[in-house]
């Protein structure tokens, strides 16, 4: 990251939002301000889009070496916000789905990556990841022959890290996936979405009731199933999602 002579680095940011910004300020009332309400306790207090709907270092890369970005991740998700928050606007005047096949795609890929880019997402993730990887662990760690074959398999240096060094460890370190690991599980759940999204049949609801209003929530895409098993390839399943206060 370079900086121009005489002027400070502009620290990077770590509120990184889930829900954009952009989006939420669809949600806001005559004063800019979010309604919030806590489902847990019922405390209800004002906000504002900026300060919500976020998490420290969510997508903060691991393993950064200097003068790499540490916002690369929040830049690329700007970029397609900025992207999208026309397509919303347009939807919101009209009251109508898009007609443009670019418009779809950019509201097709915007709903799946609002899906999959929550904390609850980045859990849904790392939960069978990071059993594998504790498997794997446990089996390598009470296995000399086992951890000697695969050392050797993959190139490790057997005088450096022998057995015994590993046993003197054992059960100190717990498998953690990586943001890159959660951004790269993220991107397959997409795509598999959209596999699906387009094939739905889409239907805009409007409140013409000033004082009754939409609600957005930490998961603004909701996808909804009967009896059966839930997935989006699925026909008795519904996805929905809130663009704005009336729509």
């Amino acid at each position: 990251m370079e900086v121009s002579p005489g002027r400070r680095p502009k620290k990077p940011t770590r509120r990184h939002h889930y829900t954009p910004v952009l989006y939420l300020r669809n949600f806001t009332d005559a004063n800019g301000a979010l309604h919030v309400v806590n489902r847990s306790n019922g405390h209800r207090r004002e906000s504002s889009p900026e300060a919500i709907g976020f998490e420290k270092d969510l997508y903060w890369p691991d393993g950064l070496r200097a003068r790499e970005d540490p916002e690369t991740y929040e830049n690329q998700f700007r970029e397609f916000e900025g992207k999208a928050a026309p397509v919303i606007q347009r939807i919101i005047g009209t009251r109508a789905m898009p007609t443009d096949d670019e418009e779809l795609g950019i509201l097709y890929n915007l709903i799946a990556f609002q899906f999959v880019r929550t904390p609850s997402a980045r859990r849904l993730v790392a939960g069978p990841r990071e059993q594998s990887a504790r498997i794997i662990i446990d089996l390598l760690e009470n296995d000399r022959n086992l951890y000697e074959s695969e050392m050797r398999r993959s190139g490790g240096d057997l005088n450096e890290f022998p057995f015994d060094r590993i046993q003197r460890t054992k059960g100190m370190y717990e498998p953690r996936l990586t943001t890159e690991g959660f951004i790269e599980g993220a991107m397959a759940m997409i795509n598999a979405m959209l596999k699906y999204l387009h094939k739905r049949t889409w239907t805009v609801l409007v409140s013409e009731r000033p004082g009754e209003s939409f609600v957005v929530s930490d998961h603004p895409v909701v996808l909804e199933w009967s009896d059966r098993a839930a997935g989006d390839a699925r026909r008795d399943t519904r996805t929905s999602t809130r663009n704005s206060r009336f729509l």
